[in-house]
């Protein structure tokens, strides 16, 4: 939390931390639940026909800035299966439906870094499918 502290202070703070270091430290802070609730990692995929960009949260945005500096302290999460909560009104009701686990935050993010679609599915099984597609694709996957 102090590097998200310090971001939203002084962004240029964090210039002097290796990439793949904060991408550890953002990873640690999700698999931990250091934000103490999935608002932080965004709302993800759509709701009544929004886009899923609605509400990334400042904490998830920091995988982008990072883009593929990210992906291996991401990768490590694909197995986490613990689910997240929301807190507040509308986007606790929307999120906590969802039932995101670690795992569908990691590949969700993976996916727009690596410019893979990850298709959302209701039933946790279907998504472990679509995370499994994923992690073929990523053997396979080449930074621009």
């Amino acid at each position: 939390l102090a590097c998200e502290i310090l971001h939203i202070k002084d962004f240029t703070s964090l210039a002097n931390i290796p990439e793949h270091t904060l991408a550890r430290i953002y990873a640690q802070a999700l698999a931990n639940n250091y934000t103490g609730m999935a608002n932080s990692w965004g709302l993800l995929y759509k709701y009544k026909g929004q886009y899923e960009h609605r509400n990334i949260g400042l904490t998830a945005g920091m995988f982008l800035e990072l883009w593929d500096k990210a992906l291996p302290s991401l990768i490590e999460l694909l197995d986490d299966v613990t689910v997240y909560l929301y807190d507040g009104s509308e986007e606790a009701t929307v999120g906590n439906a969802y039932k995101f686990r670690i795992k569908d935050f990691a590949a969700y993010y993976i996916g727009k870094i690596t410019r893979t679609p990850v298709a959302y599915h209701e039933r946790h099984e279907d998504r472990d499918k679509e995370i499994e597609k994923l992690k073929k694709v990523l053997k396979n996957y080449k930074s621009d």
